[in-house]
């Protein structure tokens, strides 16, 4: 089934986790194969020691790796210029690089897409992403000590809208000009982009997230941060309705901030948000979804970053549907191969 096909592995390395997706692509079939996933703890590990037995385990370590960064010593910025040829346009990023960002060009790692501009026919607009050298290269470094070399670095923002516009081409429902949010709720930071179609108008991290909640309970309830997780997910039966007060506390303020981002895109671009999809290990509690919803006052979904792939044999459909939301940057990673 697969004799012609170039395994992609996409790295999702977290503060907590590490999350891995192999995906395998034939050369003229469009939907990927799942062939392997992995989620594990890194604790105290070496970073390149974790991903490689996280490969031992899948019993493969692909050619093609792809990694991303995230966090605060990640930058993106949505720029706009005249409408100017390809080598003009690249002299005048470069300069508008040096003037906005509190770095010398020599000091960071950059790349850029053409998108469209903010309602302007005679405007190019600029979906920009820089980095630290120093923090690319340290994440380089120590995948390399372990024999791993990544095949290309991504952001973690640029990587959710991948996998979703992935999934939703492979499953199509919704309209092309639809503007939705994908809200992804890690363990230290929640990733929030809006979408118009398959283009990205905006994208930000906001320091609140699933970490938050967790020690927040164990605070006001005196428990430990391991009771305190299994409570998050799953309320306990008696003081379950202190346990959602809580919650609710730390979700109110999230939503706060997500509010703030749709009202300055709705100033942007004229429209709302139609709709919300979430992902991240801390939307599988039932109290989120219910919060944004509530709060927001428009539709709230969980989604597949699976959906309409193919399956090899061997994949468990059980495991995967219980971790699928905390693998869609991975997933996104896996499906880049230039």
């Amino acid at each position: 089934m697969l004799k012609h096909a170039t395994t992609y592995a996409g790295l999702d390395i977290g503060t907590f986790s590490l999350k891995v997706v192999l995906l395998a692509r034939e050369p003229k079939d469009p939907v990927p194969t799942l062939i392997g996933f992995d989620l594990r703890e890194i604790g105290g590990g070496v970073i390149g020691e974790v991903v490689k037995a996280s490969f031992a385990k899948l019993g493969s370590t692909p050619k093609a790796i792809n990694i991303s960064l995230s966090g605060p010593d990640v930058i993106c910025r949505f720029l706009e210029f005249p409408k100017m040829n390809d080598k003009e346009l690249e002299s005048a990023v470069n300069f508008e690089v040096e003037r906005q960002l509190p770095l010398k060009l020599n000091e960071m790692i950059f790349d850029y897409e053409i998108i469209e501009a903010k309602g302007e026919t005679d405007k190019t607009g600029i979906l920009l992403a820089a980095a630290k050298k120093g923090i690319v290269e340290e994440r380089v470094t120590s995948l390399k000590e372990a024999g791993i070399s990544p095949s290309l670095i991504d952001v973690d923002s640029f990587a959710l809208t991948n996998i979703f516009n992935a999934a939703s081409s492979l499953s199509p429902k919704e309209p092309a000009e639809r503007i939705v949010s994908l809200i992804n709720i890690g363990e230290t930071s929640t990733l929030l982009n809006i979408l118009k179609g398959n283009e990205l108008l905006f994208t930000r991290e906001i320091g609140l997230a699933g970490k938050g909640i967790t020690e927040e309970i164990s605070r006001k309830l005196g428990v430990d941060l391991s009771a305190a997780l299994k409570m998050k997910h799953q309320p306990p039966t008696e003081g379950g309705t202190e346990v959602a007060g809580i919650m609710r506390s730390v979700l109110g303020d999230l939503i706060e901030e997500v509010k703030l981002s749709f009202e300055y895109c709705e100033n942007q671009y004229g429209r709302g948000v139609d709709e919300v999809y979430i992902s991240g290990g801390t939307s599988k509690a039932n109290l989120v979804a219910e919060s944004f919803s509530e709060w927001l006052g428009i539709p709230i979904n969980r989604w597949d970053p699976f959906a309409g792939m193919k399956m090899a044999p061997g994949v468990s459909k059980e495991e995967l549907k219980a971790i699928s939301a905390e693998l869609a940057v991975a997933a996104g990673l896996a499906l880049r191969t230039e």
